[in-house]
């Protein structure tokens, strides 16, 4: 017992120069006991002593994670295992989740029979891996795990969005907000089958189920639904995380949100993952790639047409309207509908837009040798904004080709959601400063508002059919 004694006496005072250096939180278990040792001030930040137990421990311990602890130690305790490493949730003194990593290792006596338990707590380790307002780990933990459920049977990614939270934080305040998303986080983790939770994104929760079909994970998704229906709802998106479905994980991820924006497209009802969105993703990425090729390859598969503006009183040209399309190496033509929000997603239509407003104003200069007032409209997009040079990059083309700003429109969707922002104005002001002309596309078809035309001095506005179909 002496000798015991001594080597205890030893660790403490190892440990305790140590803990002095670190911030980490020290610790030693005299197994026999279940005495519990912290060698830094865990005091201050958490309801537990320096000089503690096991319960004592178990009190500071998340509710869910407490077995799983248990059951770990008991393994160490028993000589079942001589370490010992898990992720868990400490409560501290402000009722506020935070993940740790508790790391540790057997100290055995001279019978070989395990003695002492000494390791380390580490919030550092863990910070980055989990969100502190619901205590769920976030995105990042969410692709690192999902390499392992990848390999497991039975599993299912469910992607659930919080209908309108700015709508309900407006309302209620942002207290109230935050106290939904802690409350739909505990709902998540005691479902029944849910075997991982992950707060996502601030309106967005990830969760894996296990479940033998469709059916069974689409009743998980609905029991947390109904459970949280008189606080909110949700658009949710249902994918198996299957080896013949997809090459790796980040793909079941990005898979998931793809059906996750149909949902809230089609109204905030749930979307479930299949054979036929596979193939769809594959062949966007495909043709993705495609087109990068046909950009390195001075744009080849890219093609404008023109169509004619006529004057209506005299019916007289007045000019045309660049339109890009896209035709693969075998002919087929795709439509601009299915590869300009490609474009538009990998920041592709940088690069392409402004080989469309270079090539139609290139034709029009050639035009002008004929028709001396001839006009051009080109589209933009939201995203080719983003380049606060594009206003310069715009005028030094037309200086290039000798041709005026008012022989050039440039054609914004109205449902981009024209921005406010000052670096969207002054690009907007230095184009009219030069003279030309701005149209809205589509107007009235999106977020229609009167005040455009005013504050960015619209010189056209399209009226899209839908806006007047009724008249």
């Amino acid at each position: 017992m002496e000798k015991k004694m001594a080597i205890i006496r030893n660790y403490r005072e190892v440990l305790d120069k140590v803990g002095k250096c670190t911030s980490a939180y020290l610790y030693m278990l005299e197994i026999e006991t279940g005495s519990i040792c912290f060698f830094s001030d865990i005091d201050r930040k958490y309801n537990i002593d320096r000089v503690a137990t096991v319960p004592k421990l178990l009190e500071i311990v998340h509710p869910l994670d407490q077995k799983m602890l248990s059951d770990d130690l008991e393994k160490v305790f028993s000589g079942e295992k001589d370490y010992h490493d898990l992720s868990y949730r400490w409560i501290n003194s402000n009722n506020e989740i935070i993940w740790i990593n508790c790391r540790g290792t057997v100290v055995n006596d001279e019978t070989g029979k395990p003695f002492l338990f000494i390791g380390r707590v580490s919030e550092d380790a863990m910070r980055h891996l989990y969100d502190i307002k619901t205590g769920l780990f976030n995105k990042a933990k969410l692709r690192q795990d999902m390499d392992k459920y990848l390999d497991e049977d039975n599993r299912y990614l469910v992607l659930m969005d919080v209908n309108s939270l700015s709508a309900i934080n407006l309302r209620y305040g942002v207290d109230y907000g935050d106290e939904l998303l802690k409350r739909i986080a505990i709902t998540i983790e005691n479902t029944e089958d849910v075997i991982g939770a992950y707060h996502v994104d601030n309106n967005d929760f990830a969760v894996i189920v296990n479940a033998q079909n469709d059916d069974a994970a689409s009743k998980i998704y609905f029991s947390i639904c109904n459970e949280l229906e008189d606080f909110c709802t949700f658009a949710g998106s249902i994918t198996p995380v299957k080896k013949e479905l997809f090459l790796e994980s980040a793909q079941v991820i990005n898979a998931g949100m793809m059906s996750l924006s149909k949902a809230k497209a089609n109204g905030n009802k749930v979307q479930f993952f299949s054979n036929e969105d596979a193939r769809e993703k594959i062949e966007d990425v495909l043709l993705c790639d495609q087109m990068l090729n046909s950009i390195h390859n001075d744009f080849s598969g890219f093609e404008l047409f023109y169509q004619p503006q006529i004057r209506s009183n005299t019916y007289s040209i007045y000019g045309l309207e660049a339109l890009l399309r896209y035709n693969l190496p075998n002919g087929e033509r795709i439509f601009p509908d299915r590869f300009i929000p490609l474009l538009e997603q990998t920041g592709m239509i940088k690069e392409v837009g402004m080989w469309v407003l270079k090539t139609a104003l290139k034709q029009l200069a050639e035009w002008r040798k004929t028709i001396s007032d001839l006009h051009m409209s080109v589209n933009l997009s939201t995203v080719q904004f983003e380049d606060e040079n594009l206003a310069d990059r715009i005028i030094a083309v037309l200086k290039s080709l000798d041709l005026n700003g008012d022989c050039l429109t440039l054609e914004l969707t109205e449902s981009m959601k024209l921005s406010y922002t000052d670096e969207f104005h002054n690009t907007i002001l230095k184009l009219k400063n030069y003279g030309i002309h701005i149209s809205i596309d589509d107007f009235g078809k999106g977020y229609s508002n009167i005040s455009y035309i005013e504050q960015y001095g619209v010189d056209e506005i399209k009226i899209d059919r839908y806006f007047i179909s009724s008249i």
